[in-house]
This record gives C-alpha cells, sequence and structure tokens, in this order.
C-alpha cells in the first residue's frame, strides 16, 4: 500500500504515518479508528483494542496517535506550564 498524504497544517512524523498505514492496511484486526474529544474539542485517534487477560468480559484500549489541530495544539503545556513547541508534540 502507497503512503497516505496527510492534509494540514501540522507536521505528521513518520512514526504516525506508520500507524495509520498500519491501520488502513487491514493486517491488524486490533487497530481502530475512534472519535474521542480532547481538552473539549472533537477529534479522532487510532488505538488497539485487546482482551484484558484477567476479565475476559473487558478491553484495553491503548491509544496510538491522537490526531489535534492548531487549536487543540495551542492548549498544550508543558508539565511546568509552559506552551510546547511543534518538536514536543
Amino acid at each position: 500500500m502507497n503512503d497516505i498524504e496527510f492534509a494540514g497544517t501540522l507536521p505528521v512524523r513518520e512514526e504516525i504515518r506508520e500507524v495509520f498505514n498500519a491501520l488502513v492496511s487491514g493486517a491488524y484486526t486490533n487497530f481502530a479508528l475512534v472519535s474521542v474529544t480532547f481538552n473539549g474539542w472533537p477529534t479522532e485517534a487510532i488505538v488497539t483494542v485487546n482482551g484484558d487477560e484477567e476479565d475476559t468480559e473487558m478491553a484495553v484500549i491503548t491509544p496510538l496517535a491522537v490526531f489535534l489541530s492548531e487549536e487543540m495544539k495551542d492548549s498544550l503545556l508543558s508539565p511546568f506550564g509552559d506552551p510546547l513547541s511543534d518538536r514536543e508534540i
């Protein structure tokens, strides 16, 4: 499958491209694209969904990538309360 081109103004890290390509390839049946909210903003996340070894009625959902808009990016702060740079996201 060809690499997916991402639209938008934010840079897309290679790791995110790899996760997205794995999602759309169909090779991994436990990957999912889900709608979520981040700081009150609607967005999407790529997650893995795995069974819980101790509780078969429970699923463990692990986010692999969350897509951020400019507004979301601007609301992110470091542990010290400073805005994050593009390099840190």
